[in-house]
């Protein structure tokens, strides 16, 4: 099997690769294209175990993305292909490691199409809608039975509280990105009062398909409550089912059943979490929920239509087609030219894409553009917040106000993955390096299954504290790939000055990126003959993937001082949102005296981050 093939037969399935389609007896889906390159890759490595790195390299490779992006494209192909994780015929989960697919994978021959009759059809839609009619008749029963809704629940301390994602009950495929919103939205909502702690949408995402106990649920992600329900569409009637439960006890505590047109669906997830809010009797000393959020609804009010476009950006930047996200983005504001969190979302697509691209001037402005316009809005979010944040530290070098908006970012929401990288990245380059360390436990509490696995071995690095930097990649091995863990050992090495160290990894850094044997055995002269200049300087041209930013730091370590500063320089004229974190960097401090380096500095306002 090869890339060249377009068409296999996967079990009942013909995959069409180049359409991105599936058919069996005449059904035909769309699968989204990232989840389509996924179902590619598993076909071509069948009953092998492939790892979360192995599939995130091959898929979203050099984009940033949400942690649960791949939870989230396994989930939907398992619900496209007809799956079942109990007893799977695709996809089996491979518990702490990863996949495998076991489906039976074959070049297509023949391809017979049937088609599914009308009545067929009309069956389909009658069951479904027999399930709406035994789920509202559940709710109200749970209502009656567990619990008085006048009735409080009180609590003093804080309260720990996981939003499931919402199943998604329809026989229309296409929009299932409103269950998704609706869960975000809520958690979105939940985040904001103080004694709520919260789990992050990257963690609940973990549970979109394989969905064990409430209790077990509730173990793995360390909360005493969990919030669970449904969203169904039919035409424009949409029925939304969400239930509160006692962990301990696994009782339902409160439910709802709405049944509203989707142009309610807003309304639905203020009124959601109102409810959880007067359940624990949040904030009841103040403002209450109520009114919160009735002034939310006057702030930023926006159509129906904008919004649905803008919770179609969403899933796609969470799937990280970044692409499709930022025309949805667009879209959604032509349909409300004042939608801030929408103007905030494309500044802040852009801005990622124009970090990983390494430099893209054009990006960059586009991304600080839809900054100014988000923040003159008025509209102060979590997301507008951070955007304005981006735009003080990575445009104008005003690291003072860009600290203030981060921590405002992180205050309105805490269980942000984005937020929390962001503001982590801005606490290291300014060398804030204990703050760091909070925002990461924080990070691991509400996020305890998809955190960032490399961001304290990240902390411990720019701080100098080297050892602690190797135990923490050796800590997390089983998530780091075989490449990143050994360019982390190599440059922990480097900058500690650790020959010993360099030595026992570089070679294995080597062979991860896939160098040439013939290559490597002269490396290995090198190292025997022990000059480690010569080495590193192998490194630097026996690795042409190696980024500018790379490159700088190894001319530094073997004494280039004028190549690594021209390289900054470089950097300097394309806007490379990486340049920031010089001062905080082992290996610019032999760079620290030079004058073209201060001269540098001096441009980038990080004199005063340089001396502490």
């Amino acid at each position: 099997m090869n890339n060249e093939q377009q068409q296999l037969l996967i079990n009942d399935w013909v995959v069409n690769f180049q359409s991105d389609t599936i058919e069996c007896n005449g059904n035909v889906e769309k699968i989204d294209h990232k989840v389509m390159q996924l179902l590619w890759y598993l076909a071509n490595h069948p009953s092998q175990t492939l790892t979360r790195d192995q599939l995130l390299d091959a898929v979203w490779k050099d984009q940033v993305v949400a942690d649960d992006v791949l939870s989230v494209a396994v989930s939907s192909l398992r619900k496209i292909l007809g799956d079942n994780t109990k007893e799977p015929k695709y996809i089996k989960t491979i518990p702490r490691k990863g996949y495998m697919f076991i489906a039976s994978v074959s070049p297509v021959i023949n391809k017979k199409v049937e088609t599914y009759s009308k009545k067929q059809s009309n069956n389909q839609h009658k069951v479904l809608w027999l399930i709406a009619g035994i789920l509202i008749f559940i709710s109200i029963y749970a209502t009656q039975f567990f619990g008085n809704k006048n009735n409080p629940i009180k609590h003093n301390d804080n309260v720990s509280i996981a939003v499931l994602p919402f199943d998604y009950f329809s026989s229309m495929a296409n929009k299932e990105y409103i269950a998704d919103g609706l869960t975000e939205a809520i958690i979105n909502q939940l985040v904001q009062q103080p004694n709520l702690l919260v789990t992050s949408r990257t963690s609940v995402m973990n549970f979109k398909q394989d969905k064990p106990a409430i209790k077990e649920i509730a173990e793995q992600l360390h909360v005493d409550w969990v919030l669970e329900g449904s969203v169904q569409i039919e035409n424009d009637t949409l029925l939304v089912t969400a239930q509160l439960i006692n962990a301990e006890s696994d009782k339902h505590i409160w439910s709802e059943t709405y049944q509203r047109q989707l142009s309610d669906l807003f309304e639905i997830q203020l009124d959601i979490a109102d409810k959880i809010r007067q359940r624990f009797l949040v904030n009841q000393n103040n403002e209450n929920s109520a009114e919160k959020s009735n002034r939310q609804r006057a702030k930023q009010t926006v159509s129906a239509e904008a919004y649905d476009v803008f919770l179609q950006a969403r899933f796609f930047a969470v799937n990280g087609e970044s692409e499709k996200a930022n025309q949805a983005y667009l879209k959604a504001i032509k349909l409300a030219p004042d939608y801030a969190d929408a103007l905030a979302g494309l500044s802040l697509s852009y801005y990622a894409q124009a970090y990983f691209s390494g430099g893209d001037i054009s990006v960059f402005d586009l991304a600080n553009q839809y900054a100014k316009k988000a923040v003159s809005i008025g509209y102060q979010t979590a997301d507008v917040h951070l955007a304005d944040a981006l735009f003080h530290f990575f445009n104008i070098n005003n690291f003072q106000k860009a600290g203030e908006l981060f921590a405002k970012s992180f205050a309105l929401n805490r269980q942000d993955m984005l937020i929390q990288e962001w503001y982590i990245q801005y606490l290291i380059a300014t060398k804030q390096f204990d703050l760091a360390v909070q925002v990461t436990n924080n990070m691991m509490q509400v996020s305890p299954l998809a955190y960032n696995k490399t961001t304290r071995y990240l902390i411990h690095y720019y701080a100098g504290e080297y050892e602690l930097a190797a135990s923490e990649i050796k800590k997390r091995s089983k998530f780091l790939s075989e490449g990143f863990q050994q360019a982390a050992y190599v440059w922990i090495y480097l900058a500690s000055a650790n020959q010993q160290g360099f030595e026992l990894h570089a070679v294995a850094f080597m062979s991860a990126f896939k160098v040439a044997e013939p290559e490597i055995k002269k490396f290995k002269l090198l190292l025997q003959n022990g000059s480690q200049k010569e080495a590193v300087e192998f490194i630097l041209h026996g690795l042409p993937s190696l980024d500018d930013y790379s490159k700088a730091e190894l001319y530094a370590w073997v004494g280039e001082t004028d190549l690594a500063i021209e390289l900054l320089n470089e950097m300097l004229l394309s806007r490379n949102m990486r340049l920031l974190n010089i001062a905080a960097e082992p290996a610019f401090q032999s760079l620290h005296k030079a004058p073209k380096f201060v001269q540098l500095i001096d441009k980038l306002n990080l004199g005063g981050v340089l001396i502490k």
